[in-house]
Parts: C-alpha cells; structure tokens; sequence
C-alpha cells in the first residue's frame, strides 16, 4: 500500500484508502475528509507504466500545473498521467477537468468533490475509490474498473462508461482491460446525476442506482443483474432495456402519462392566474396552488415567472425550471426538485424544508431575507432538506 505524498497541508496527498469520514459541510454538502492517524511525511511515491518512481515533488508539480492550465493561467500544462501508479492518491476537490487517467491504478484513491470535467479516464482502476460529490460531466469511463467505488450525488452528466478493452505493452508487458464480464461490479452511483450518460455493455450487475437522475441515458447490452434502481429518474430511458424486475424500480419517476399530460391545461391555467395576481398586487387572480402536483411537463414555461408565494409543498418537479423567476416566500417543502434550476431567482423568504434539492442549481439566486410590510422577515429555510450535489455559486445568502 502506497504511503503519503505531499508538499504542504493543502497540496495533492497520496495516502492508504482506509478511516474515510463523511460529514455535512457548507449547504448541506457532503464533505468527504481521509481519516486522520496518516504519517505527514512522503514515504511511498508512485511510478510509471514501466515501473519507474515519480517522486512526491513532480507528481505535486504536475497536478498544479494542471490546475493552472485549467484555470487559464499562464505556465499552465495539461497533465498526462496515463498508466501511472497511485493507489491512495488524494485528490479531493481538485480541479482537474480534461486530465489523462487513462490505463491508471487509482485504486483506493480519493476524489471526493473534484472536478473531473471531460477527463480521460478510459480502462482506470478506481476500485474502492471515493467520487463523492465529484464532477465528471462528459468524462470518458470506458472500460473502467470500479468495483467497491462510490460515485454519490456526483454528477455525471453525459458520461461515457461503455465497455472497452486497451492493451498496453511495456518492458514488464503488462496488459489493462477492460471490465471483467465475470466478476461482478459492486459500485455506487446512488443519487448521481447521470443525464445522457453512456452505459452500454458496461457490467454493473450489483450497482446502486438508487435515487440517480438518469434522464436519456442508455442501457443497451448492460448487465444489471442485481443492480437497484428506487427511486431513480428514468425519464427517456428505455425501462425495457434494464431487464430488471419491478422490485428493483420501486418509486422510480418515468415519462409523464396521459393523466399528467389531461392535468396540463389545468396547470397551465393556475400559472397565469398566479402571473395575473402578482402583476395587479393581488387585485385579480390568485396565487398559485400546486400543492401535490406533478408539473414536470410546465418546465418549457416557467422560466421568467412571477410566481410570488406559489405553493409547492410535497409537488414533483425533477428537472423543472425556474430560471428568472419570482418566488418570494414561495412554499417548496418536501417537494422532489432534483435536477431543478433555479438560477437567478429571487427567492427571498423561501422555505425548502425536507426537499429533495440533489443537483439542484441556486446559482446567482436571491436567498437573502424577505422583509413583509407588517416588519415580520422570513428566511429562506433549508431545515432537513437533501442539498448533496447544489451549487450556490454567487448566490445572494
């Protein structure tokens, strides 16, 4: 088992895969910390496809400047670490969008909130690896080994995990594969996100789908097996092409059927009455009552709303959008809004409490107080509600 690697507390640490501890951090995030009782001191460097150490300095050198050619900054250089050894490497939240993995022994290691964007990580072994929370939109996972790996409420949007084969001969003559189409791949993706992901022909018969947004993913030729999908958003999935028995899609959230599609003009209605209501200071119409609802098909609409204190309490709404709108002391508790998009909105006063808010966007939202005439101020309440996976990015709090 590799040792540690480091240059200062902050730096890239390569460390045994042992004590991770999962905790609530800011927004309700999971944050993912390696156990403490770890020598500080570089003890085990990794090495190359041939067996060559790296030693602890270049490996840090190399994630650094990586992050700078990630963030544009000038020296920055793209990292290749293909068919590198680092068992027990932790990368936690480092930004690594487009780095090449490919081929690499990652077992054990760490990712927990990196930013793993487009990487390359085609045939890496990442057995027993920690993706908590991590990005890997459009990230290439062909052939991966990730058996024992967790990927909760990581997004995974657009993923390329399809089954692939790379052989690579080196002085020692060593050869990767891909997966083994006879060992079984115990692996989490509970609460991911997946929309668009890839999974044709990848062997994940014993994988936890529980409560992922698989929206337009493929499954063609997948062995699941054993996998289980509670609760999982399947919309535009071919539910025909999992083979898996009702037990194992319990709760999930499929296409909407005719009575959702008969209940739109009803719900159509309700909005520009609620429109009405907010634009004539409560003179005529009413606000909005979608309490129970499911207003998954409003989503092309609702953009740009005035909605002030519309209520949404226990309303299924995966993926809606409510970009611009105007939702001051607006209802939403224990509402299903994963994947939702509330960007830019003005949601002063709001109250979220035991929603479902995995994936769910805040960007640049107005989440500060909301003073009434009487001098009563409401917070925006966010008690018990599931924020694993929510960016609040330059939201106003």
């Amino acid at each position: 088992m590799s040792g540690i690697i480091t240059a200062n507390e902050s730096d890239v640490v390569a460390m045994p895969a042992s004590g991770r501890q999962r905790s609530l951090g800011p927004n309700g995030a999971i944050d993912t910390a390696v156990g403490s009782g770890h020598s500080p001191e570089a003890q085990s460097p990794g090495c190359d496809s041939q067996g060559a150490p790296i030693s602890a300095a270049h490996f840090v050198a190399t994630i650094r400047s990586h992050e700078d050619y990630v963030s544009r900054c000038r020296g920055g250089r793209r990292a290749d670490l293909r068919f590198t050894k680092f068992p027990g490497v932790n990368l936690r939240k480092r930004r690594l969008d487009g780095i090449n993995f490919s081929g690499a022994n990652l077992q054990g290691a760490n990712f927990a909130g990196a930013s793993l964007d487009n990487a390359l990580l085609s045939c890496v072994d990442l057995t027993r690896a920690n993706l908590a929370v991590a990005s890997l939109k459009s990230a290439d996972l062909r052939g991966a080994r990730v058996q024992g790996a967790s990927f909760e409420f990581a997004n995974m949007d657009g993923v390329d995990f399809r089954q692939a084969t790379i052989v690579v001969t080196g002085n020692d003559k060593w050869t990767i594969v891909g997966q083994d189409k006879d060992k079984s791949t115990i692996v989490s993706f509970a609460n991911c996100s997946l929309k668009g992901a890839k999974l044709q022909n990848a062997n994940l018969k014993d994988a936890n789908f529980d409560g992922a947004i698989l929206n337009g993913a493929s499954f063609a030729g997948t062995t699941l097996g054993n996998a289980s999908f509670e609760g999982a958003v399947l919309v535009g999935v071919k539910v025909a092409e999992l083979r898996l028995p009702p037990s194992r899609l319990k709760n999930c959230i499929t296409d909407p059927g005719p009575e959702q599609q008969s209940r739109l003009p009803q719900l159509m209605h309700i909005l520009e009455t609620a429109q009405l209501w907010a634009e004539s200071g409560g003179r005529q119409g009413a606000a909005a009552n979608l309490e129970g609802e499911d207003i998954r098909l409003l989503a092309p609409v609702m953009k740009n709303r005035k909605l002030t204190g519309i209520k949404c309490r226990k309303t299924l709404a995966v993926s809606a959008d409510f970009t611009g709108c105007e939702l001051q002391g607006a209802n939403f508790d224990g509402a299903d809004l994963r994947g939702a998009l509330f960007i830019g909105a003005d949601l002063r006063g709001a109250s979220f409490q035991g929603a479902n808010l995995a994936h769910t966007s805040f960007r640049q939202a107005n989440l500060l107080p909301l003073q009434l005439k009487s001098g009563v101020t409401l917070s925006a309440k966010f008690d018990g509600a599931t924020l694993d996976g929510a960016n609040f990015k330059e939201a106003l709090r």
